[in-house]
């Protein structure tokens, strides 16, 4: 339901002039089009890590460390509506109903979604299973429960090819 992009909100608003030390990001600049946004970013060359990068124990904790700066420095601070994914949504991104169409073509992030969903209750106890697979049809009351709780902006997408690390 992002009609204009996540991270084009997040830097217009100026959530990305608030970044902690040590984390950083590459948008230059962006403008608004009638269906989305355009977010200009500086080369990062060799910084940016590929899929077959392997961090080892001390660059793991590195970078735990900087997102931990990241998930204090936004505890309980409000974002502009529509700079993040509203919890509902979140925790049912990945739900077979919602995986299930984005299918078409072969997608081989839906093909692992799916068949994660396949094998799960064979591999937690049937009392997990339930639980987990009834709040991915009826997600309100993990929702309501987390909005009881204190919240953060996190990174949305934790994998190798999104990040990029220079110098410090």
């Amino acid at each position: 339901r992002d009609r204009v992009g996540r991270e084009f909100v997040l830097w217009r608003s100026g959530v990305l002039d608030r970044l902690p030390g040590g984390v950083g990001h590459a948008v230059v600049d962006g403008w608004g089009e009638k269906d989305g946004a355009v977010l200009v970013l500086r080369d990062l060359g060799d910084a940016v890590l590929t899929w077959d990068d392997r961090v080892d124990t001390r660059r793991c904790q590195w970078m735990l460390e900087r997102l931990a700066r990241l998930h204090t420095a936004f505890l309980d601070q409000p974002l502009e509506p529509g700079a993040a994914t509203p919890p509902e949504e979140l925790v049912a991104l990945f739900a077979p109903r919602l995986m299930a169409p984005h299918g078409v073509g072969g997608n081989p992030l839906v093909a692992a979604s799916m068949r994660g969903w396949e094998l799960f209750p064979g591999l937690v106890p049937g009392d997990v299973a339930d639980a987990v697979l009834g709040l991915l049809e009826h997600p309100r009351p993990l929702v309501t429960a987390l909005r009881n709780r204190p919240c953060t902006l996190v990174h949305g997408d934790l994998a190798t090819v999104n990040m990029a690390v220079e110098d410090d």
